[in-house]
């Protein structure tokens, strides 16, 4: 099997999404070579090629990219800093993976978008919570009729951070300017999860609020502006008719973490993780009509075995793109994909501005 060779953008050595899950995933797999990694400091890019065996470091994305060994780009930065290398790797022809959102943007991401198409590389979008193994077991049960017609879908998602106070290395996702916030970060990646599992949505009303207006910095006690939204409600239905209720929040006191409860005319599931954005460990648990309790319906065998859920979503993500490198073919999910999630969001926003529902579009690939 030919192994991808691989550079990763945003390979911090000791923090970090790209640290805790893109490059454990990545070491655990046979399909890559990890060429190189970069972060914006030589010392620092050096610590992350040991730490995670890659053969060279660089401290610019530019760098990386101009290398001509490597031909697949992986972006985890900031999500208000994707735009300059997602579209250096793609003017060099290289294949992309970037993690969720793709843009700062609905326009970022449509640049990306065309010029990936354009370019004819593979492009793919970070929603590993499509690799995990109980939101597919989840869509399988569905569309094979074991809660018979869909008629709802409630989910509620709270998480504690971003709350009276913060920690100075999230002190970003009090800027509503860097996107770094419920709506995007949960909001995009637990609507994918919804929409994939059930349904694209047809029509939705939305409120989305700061309420927050300052918060705390742990470690100095300054206080500073909180711009961000820390509420968003989202009311809708789905191509089949069935309604959707949709409570994202942050800055909970006490009772965090993602439930997802899908009813039919004959039956019920429900999703639950401890974390408040579906990408952890999710236990699916269902009852059918008839049926006092709901049983456990969990797959509990990660997609990559010894791995934890999370890393091991990400992994899957990572081997069906090599998959795809290797054969020749488009990934899924991609970036458009990425661009429709950018759309939902965006409806959001506008039906939470002017208080009209908003329709749709049918999703076109």
């Amino acid at each position: 099997m030919r192994k991808v060779r691989l550079g990763v953008i945003g390979a911090n050595p000791n923090r970090g999404w790209a640290s805790r899950a893109h490059l454990p995933a990545v070491k655990a797999l046979e399909d890559f070579e990890l060429t190189a990694v970069c972060t914006t400091r030589q010392e620092t890019a050096e610590a992350a090629a040991q730490k995670f065996g890659a053969l060279r470091a660089y401290d610019s994305a530019e760098k990386l990219i101009a290398d001509p060994d490597i031909e697949a780009v992986t972006v985890c930065v900031r999500v208000d800093r994707h735009f300059a290398p997602v579209m250096a790797a793609l003017r060099a022809r290289k294949h992309v993976f970037c993690e969720w959102p793709l843009g700062h943007s609905t326009s970022e991401a449509q640049q990306m978008t065309d010029l990936a198409v354009q370019q004819g590389v593979v492009h793919r979008i970070g929603f590993q919570t499509r690799a995990n193994p109980a939101l597919r077991r989840a869509r399988a049960l569905v569309e094979m009729g074991f809660i018979g017609a869909l008629r709802s879908v409630t989910m509620l998602s709270a998480v504690p951070r971003w709350g009276a106070e913060i920690s100075a290395d999230t002190i970003y996702g009090a800027d509503a300017k860097v996107g770094v916030n419920i709506v995007n970060i949960q909001g995009g990646h637990s609507l994918d999860a919804l929409c994939y599992g059930l349904g694209e949505f047809t029509a939705l009303n939305a409120t989305v609020a700061n309420l927050r207006k300052e918060t705390r910095v742990i470690e100095t006690g300054q206080i500073i502006p909180f711009t961000a939204p820390d509420q968003m409600v989202v009311n809708g239905t789905l191509e089949n008719g069935a309604v959707v209720a949709v409570h994202l929040q942050s800055g909970v006191l006490q009772v965090s973490g993602f439930r997802m409860e899908i009813r039919g005319t004959e039956g019920e599931l429900v999703l639950t993780s401890d974390d408040s954005i579906p990408t952890g460990t999710l236990r699916l648990r269902g009852a059918r009509r008839g049926e006092k309790e709901l049983s456990d319906l969990s797959d509990d065998t990660p997609p990559v075995a010894g791995l934890s859920q999370v890393v091991a979503s990400i992994a899957e993500s990572y081997r069906s793109f090599a998959s795809a490198i290797r054969a020749g073919e488009g990934a899924s999910p991609d970036f458009r994909d990425a661009l429709a999630r950018h759309r939902l969001l965006d409806a959001i926003h506008h039906a939470s501005a002017t208080g009209q529902r908003q329709l749709i579009a049918p999703l076109k690939r």
